[in-house]
């Protein structure tokens, strides 16, 4: 059987907005290194056209339009006309107009589809009235024609089927990339640039500035803790802002006299964003909720363990002993974090080398787009 041509759709392909870019970008490097043919269809601002496409490599970019907070696209349709050799339609996201938009494409022309939802269907993500309005529509219709789903656990997957959907589902986790070393000299160069003190041990929390992402939790646990079991450690805090919750980090640093045991490098991508990582001792994720983190995943690969909300939903972490499990309640973030805090560093080396081997096996480029490529070959042969 030759192999399909792949139409990948996305709205979120500016590096700004995090975890669903870097997934959709890196989706489709690894489908094009594996010899398929990939169209990658997605939005932006015009005033940040270029930095989009140097990113994501983009076949087609078109500009957001009105309402902003649904994303649909100004000429998606034109888009998807130069597009027309493709074979199967793959829409990342939920709530975004472009991905109904490629649900009504693919079925006015008779190719199936595929929805990554993306955690976006999770009970605590469904309590604004839109949205639910939005799913009494959209469920009868992807019900009709979209040809299976994507989540990315099994968590997932029950979310999915609770909202009412009745399509295939396909289990496959995020994949993470073996990371690149900075070397040595660089890697001072760049940590220095940043303010980040190479003598110092320090706790890592990379990802999305946003409310619910647990950034103010780790502050705030850390705050509580003895100054004689934080006082060789800091936070690096590094991601993009998201609505502007950078400011309430930033003030919450304030009030818990933390600025001496912080750094805010904002956003970090290449080799600084290699050279946080390595410059790390425990990568920290105290989130409300999580489809499954990819930042989580590269600091795994980098030989980080993990300390992680029960919520991000990585039991692996817990049973392979490569980190540790937090509750986010009460007393529950500082206790633990006292804890992993107060282990000898080879105890935390252990841990590092067992988060590097699961990212290894578990979370490969090779057993990811392997799940990949039987879903869009399971799609293509119903």
């Amino acid at each position: 059987m030759n192999k399909p041509s792949i139409g990948l759709v996305s709205a979120l392909l500016d590096p700004e907005f995090g975890g669903p870019a870097y997934a959709a970008q890196k989706l489709l490097v690894s489908l094009k290194s594996s010899g398929y043919t990939v169209r990658l269809v997605g939005l932006c601002d015009e005033d940040r056209r270029r930095q989009v496409q140097d990113f994501s490599q983009a076949d087609e970019l078109v500009p957001i339009g009105y309402p902003r907070a649904w994303f649909p696209g100004k000429g998606l349709r034109s888009a998807f006309h130069r597009c027309r050799d493709t074979d199967l339609w793959h829409a990342q996201m939920f709530w975004d107009g472009c991905v109904l938009r490629t649900v009504m494409h693919a079925r006015q022309n008779r190719l199936p589809c595929v929805i990554s939802p993306r955690g976006s269907l999770f009970e605590e993500r469904l309590r604004s009235l839109h949205k639910r309005f939005y799913l009494t529509g959209a469920i009868p219709l992807f019900n009709r024609h979209v040809s299976a789903f994507h989540a990315l656990t099994e968590r997932e997957a029950r979310a999915l089927r609770k909202a009412g959907l009745k399509r295939p589902i396909h289990v496959i986790p995020n994949y993470v990339l073996p990371p690149r070393q900075v070397e040595a000299g660089e890697c001072r160069a760049v940590l220095g640039e940043l303010g980040i003190d190479t003598n110092r041990r320090w706790l890592l929390n990379l990802g999305r500035i946003a409310r619910g992402k647990g950034v103010t939790t780790l502050l705030k646990a850390f705050s509580r803790l003895p100054e004689a079991t934080r006082g060789e450690w800091g936070i690096i805090i590094a991601g993009p802002d998201y609505r502007g919750y950078s400011r309430e980090v930033r003030r919450c640093i304030a009030e818990l006299g933390l600025r001496d045991h912080v750094v805010c490098c904002g956003n970090v991508a290449g080799a600084a964003k290699d050279a946080v990582f390595q410059a790390a001792t425990v990568f920290v994720q105290l989130s409300a909720g999580e489809a499954m983190s990819n930042s989580v995943l590269e600091a795994m690969s980098h030989g980080l363990p993990v300390a992680l909300s029960r919520e991000c939903e990585m039991p692996a972490i817990e049973e392979q002993e490569a980190g540790w499990l937090i509750p986010r309640d009460g007393e529950g973030p500082s206790r633990k974090l006292q804890e992993i805090l107060e282990l000898c560093p080879a105890d935390v080396g252990r841990a590092g080398s067992r988060a590097r081997k699961l990212a290894q096996t578990e979370y490969s480029e090779k057993t990811v787009i392997g799940m990949y490529l039987q879903m869009y070959q399971e799609v293509l042969g119903a």
